[in-house]
């Protein structure tokens, strides 16, 4: 006779039922929306670093070059020493980047004031290349001098309240600056690659062109340059007392993007790919 099997009870069916009932994701997507709604269409780049989602460290954000709380994300802000709760610890990583952010800075500075002693004191500056690497080694110093600022000195010392934070933003904390002298340097390379090639390929006209008189001029023009492509900078730049240092008040995200992409392009690539043409054929015509 076959075993027959008894049905299970009306509770145990109700018990099974709800075992079995679907888990709801309600929770977790309204949790994912709540942090997604910080990065509204307004938020810049340099705001979407300070952010609780980036940075991890729960709101204390500021200036600096420190590990997020698993130490593998790296942030360049972070709440300034001094504004941080009275016992907080520094951590490790803070304090080996803001050394390696001092000796990079100092011998940085060294080696440029080196080269502006040895152009100006031992040889006379009368070949106008001699002044395209003068001005490339006071380039150099001003990045140095005002990135120093921003990640050295104000990571140790308060950001200044008052009437007058949101010009120091413009003009001194936030390094609008240092990208004027990124301007001037990137436009002296690319004048130092022109002259070499003109040397190399047309020397007849070398001397002609390249006079004392216009690599003045060209120096000038750089700097003239670099303060005009960076002007939205000045304008956006303001102090946020929520972070307690400088943020971009960009009008829209897209007016943000559009000048991030334009200045990289006319900055860093159309000079990158000019200079690598223009030396390329000059290694080109020196190896044959």
């Amino acid at each position: 006779m076959a075993d027959v099997t008894p049905l299970p009870k009306k509770k145990q069916v109700v018990d099974l039922q709800k075992e079995l009932r679907p888990i709801s994701l309600t929770p977790v997507v309204s949790k994912v929306s709540e942090d997604l709604s910080v990065l509204n269409l307004h938020t810049s780049f340099s705001e979407l670093l300070r952010s609780d989602i980036l940075c991890g460290h729960g709101g204390a954000v500021g200036v600096g070059l420190v590990l997020d709380s698993a130490g593998t994300f790296p942030v360049l802000l972070d709440r300034s020493w001094s504004d941080r709760k009275s016992g907080a610890l520094i951590k490790k990583e803070e304090l080996v980047l803001f050394i390696l952010f001092v000796v990079i800075a100092a011998f940085g500075l060294l080696g440029n004031l080196l080269v502006c002693l040895n152009i100006t004191k031992n040889r006379p500056v009368r070949r106008p290349i001699n002044w395209l690497f003068l001005n490339l080694a006071i380039s150099d110093i001003t990045i140095l001098v005002f990135l120093a600022v921003m990640y050295i000195i104000v990571r140790v010392v308060s950001h200044p309240r008052g009437p007058t934070c949101d010009a120091l933003c413009k003009f001194l904390t936030a390094g609008n600056i240092a990208w004027v002298g990124v301007v001037s340097s990137t436009c002296s390379l690319v004048c130092i690659a022109l002259e070499r090639f003109h040397m190399v390929f047309k020397p007849t006209r070398h001397k002609s062109l390249f006079r004392v008189v216009s690599a003045k001029r060209g120096i000038a023009l750089s700097w003239v340059f670099g303060v005009l492509i960076n002007i939205p900078l000045f304008v956006v730049e303001r102090f946020d007392a929520k972070i307690l240092f400088c943020s971009e008040a960009w009008p829209s995200s897209i007016a943000s993007r559009y000048y991030t992409v334009t200045w990289l392009a006319v900055v860093i690539i159309i000079p990158g790919i000019l200079m690598f043409f223009l030396y390329w054929r000059i290694i080109r015509f020196v190896a044959q």
